[in-house]
């Protein structure tokens, strides 16, 4: 195993990087969790509304409960 020699500013930096990496990781996941227990009809619907209203079909997904 290689081991890194990173000064504190760049392990601060990296820590972030990977901090905002687990977030976004996170968002799909939580996101992939909704649609996953939608049926093809509640699907079909939500993806139409959007379409219709001209709206990005990930802020929707966050809206499901």
């Amino acid at each position: 195993m290689t081991t890194l020699n990173l000064n504190k500013d760049e392990k601060d930096l990296l820590l972030k990087l990977f901090k905002h990496e687990y977030l976004v990781f996170m968002k799909g996941y939580e996101r992939y969790e909704k649609l996953r227990k939608l049926n093809p009809k509640q699907f079909l619907e939500l993806w139409e509304e959007c379409l219709k209203m001209d709206v990005r079909f990930d802020d929707q997904v966050d809206k499901l409960k």
